[in-house]
């Protein structure tokens, strides 16, 4: 039982696929996406508010993935 909670766990962090995709010219095109937002936010704001929004997606997988692994358990 523990082995398929490490398992679901690792899905969620897919390593091997990333390692595997070989090395690509970065393209920048998020470049200038957030114009919009450029007079309401200074760049240390919005960067501060990206690490926000990565650590909610990372706490709503794990949330996620318990979830999932209490039903296993039941």
């Amino acid at each position: 039982m523990k082995s398929n909670i490490v398992e679901k766990f690792n899905q969620g962090f897919p390593l091997a696929a990333k390692e595997s995709r070989g090395k690509k010219k970065p393209t920048f095109n998020w470049a200038g996406g957030l114009k919009e937002l450029r007079d309401e936010y200074t760049s240390v704001e919005l960067q501060e508010k990206a690490s926000e929004w990565r650590v909610e997606s990372a706490l709503g997988k794990l949330a996620k993935n318990r979830k999932e692994a209490e039903k296993d358990r039941e």
